[in-house]
């Protein structure tokens, strides 16, 4: 498997694709009309969309497992968004906090060594009318020097359906998999 230092990265000042506004748009379409209460970015970098999210009326939570990129989310805002250096595995919210109506996992689902265990997590922060948004690189569509931050769509798919209701479509010359809950 290749791994990235994730720290070294963000500490070079890289910050990957950038959140355009259609994207914005087509995460907000997600829900489809309902109230939208809460956000989390799982691998949310340097929170670009966790505050383009919080502009649109989202109480958003970030997390990522790199410090630079948590510092750096820290410093890019002055709003009242939570940002905390986890993964999914060792992101523990308060009982009392409430479920998620959209959980995004944009640009990270192909670094995540445990699938199975990721959506079972992710299955339990999502309200029962939420929505998982994973957002990632096809590797049909992805150089083979690139192969590594890209999955396979029908092997994708098959794990999503084992816990989500999921439907695909291209965005961007990405592959959206939007999931909820059976």
């Amino acid at each position: 498997m290749h791994k990235i230092d994730w720290d070294e990265s963000y500490k070079k000042s890289i910050d990957y694709r950038l959140v355009s506004g259609k994207e914005v748009d087509e995460y907000i379409k997600l829900l489809d009309g309902q109230p939208k209460h809460t956000h989390l970015d799982i691998g949310c970098g340097t929170g670009q969309l966790t505050r383009e999210l919080f502009h649109q009326g989202f109480k958003t939570t970030g997390i990522d497992p790199s410090a630079a990129a948590i510092a750096i989310a820290r410093s890019r805002t002055t709003q009242p968004i939570h940002y905390e250096m986890a993964d999914i595995f060792s992101f523990d919210r308060a009982p009392s906090d409430k479920l998620y109506d959209l959980i995004t996992c944009r640009l990270v689902f192909a670094f995540v060594e445990d699938k199975e265990a990721f959506l079972r997590k992710a299955a339990q922060l999502l309200n029962k009318n939420g929505v998982l948004a994973i957002l990632t690189p096809l590797q049909s569509n992805t150089p083979q020097e690139k192969q590594h931050i890209a999955v396979d769509p029908e092997e994708t798919t098959e794990l999503l359906r084992q816990h989500f209701i999921t439907r695909a479509y291209d965005f961007d010359n990405l592959k959206l998999f939007v999931c909820t809950l059976r």
